[in-house]
This record gives C-alpha cells, structure tokens and sequence, in this order.
C-alpha cells in the first residue's frame, strides 16, 4: 500500500512539473485590435434625425490580419460586408465603392398576378452591390453607456448603391393545370442602373458587455 501512495506521489510530482516547462506562451493581439469590435450604432439622416435605432455592427481584421485594412460588417441595417482602409495610429477609417460580400441581386417579378403586356417594373437589390464610407473615426474613452461605463465612440458617413433593374412584361406564358388554363407574365429585363442611397450618419459607442447598454 505504502509503495502505490509513494509511486502515485512520484507521478504527480513529475506532472506538476511537466505542466510548468517554462515561460507562458505569448497571445498577440490582431493587426486591427484598436479598431475591432462590435459596436452598436444608430442610423441618422444629413439632420442628426435618428432614422433607425441602435443595431449591432463588427468591424475586425482581414485574412491578411494587416494594419491598413479590416472588415465593416453591418448585420441589419443595410445588410454589407465590406473592406475598409484603415489608419490604425489615426483611428479612422474609409471606403470607396467596396463590393458587399452579402450583396443580393434584384430578384425577377413573380409572374402572378397578372398585368398588362408592356407594364413595367423596377426592381432594387435586397442589399446594395457596394458600400462607401467617409469621415470614419474611432474615439477612445469619449462615450458614456447606459451602464455609466466610459467606452470608445464610432462615427462615420455611410452609402450604399444598390442595383436597379426594369423589366417589362413581355408575354403570356399558359399552362393547363387540372384541366384549367393558367396564365403567367413572362418579364423581360430592359434595363439596369446603380441608385445611391445615403450619406447617412452611423453613430454609437464599442459593446461593453454589461446589460443595460445591450440593444
């Protein structure tokens, strides 16, 4: 008995120190960590009119994990995921005409119900095909939360430009179901464009974690 409680000291005497082989391993932070976040920003017309309320927004590093650019992700508002140029000793931050990795195309009208051949219809993007963002800057420390708990602030101008697509009902499409003649719009694409929709305002303050300042 005496030799198992000896034996079972040895072994964890040697686990202890097997655990403890030296220094502890060093953890680095991203390219973008004084930028990245996530952030819940309000969304406000040219007037400082709030349009929609607080919703969450991320911003974090790249693949390439460098200093000059990270990701803008917008979950609800306009639905993008987009690249930005970054200046990580400046806080700020811009974009011209960065493609939507969520962009949606226009979807064709639906063939029911049934209109006028040459009626026309212009169909935008669920989201927009592109983002551009100006005037983009990260504030340290400059936003008092619900919670009273002092945190970095966000602002920044935001456009998207959607895809607009005209189709034309262009003919008739009939099909016999159970025995019934069913007629259908066949919509004919005539032409696209791309419609700006912004500057807008998108304001807020980095997510601290603590409930009274979740939305």
């Amino acid at each position: 008995m005496k030799k198992l409680i000896y034996g079972g000291l040895f072994f964890l005497a040697l686990g202890l120190f097997s655990c403890d082989a030296g220094d502890e391993p060093s953890i680095g932070g991203t390219a973008t960590q004084k930028l990245s976040g996530e952030w819940f920003l309000q969304l406000a017309d040219e007037d400082n009119k709030v349009i929609v309320s607080y919703n969450l927004f991320t911003t974090s590093n790249t693949a390439a994990n460098v200093a000059t650019e990270m990701w803008f992700i917008d979950h609800d508002v306009f639905g993008a995921q987009s690249k930005l140029t970054v200046d990580p000793n400046a806080l700020t931050f811009t974009s011209t005409n960065s493609p939507n990795l969520d962009y949606a195309e226009p979807v064709v009208p639906a063939g029911k119900p049934v209109v006028k051949l040459g009626t026309n219809k212009k169909v935008l993007s669920a989201t927009p095909q592109t983002v551009t963002i100006t005037d983009g800057k990260v504030l340290k420390d400059s936003f008092i939360a619900p919670s009273k708990t002092r945190t970095d602030s966000m602002y920044l101008h935001i456009t998207g430009a959607y895809v607009a697509n005209t189709y034309q009902a262009s003919e008739y499409k009939i099909t016999t179901v159970a025995g019934k003649a069913d007629t259908t719009v066949v919509w004919k694409m005539t032409g696209t464009a791309v419609e700006p929709d912004g500057p807008y305002i998108l304001r807020g303050y980095r997510r601290t974690g603590f409930r009274e300042d979740e939305h």
